[in-house]
């Protein structure tokens, strides 16, 4: 179903019949913090004070995706 009426609303969206699962538990060893950093429109770095929780490199995680997409 989709409402034509308002464009901007969720119903309409491309991706709202996908669900993502939670994924399977990961070793806490396998996480590491990563420093934010942002790019300039001209391409130069600027670190951010800003620590994010990341998977470490060659991570492998498993989770389930499932479309919920009604087609008329």
């Amino acid at each position: 179903m989709s409402d034509e009426s308002r464009q901007g609303n969720t119903i309409n969206c491309n991706v709202s019949g996908l669900i993502v699962s939670d994924s399977a538990p990961i070793s806490v060893e396998r996480l590491i913090l990563s420093q934010k950093i942002d790019y300039t429109l001209d391409g130069k770095e600027k670190s951010l004070p800003i620590l994010r929780e990341a998977l470490a490199p060659g991570t492998d995680i498993y989770f389930e995706i499932k479309t919920n997409v009604h087609i008329r």
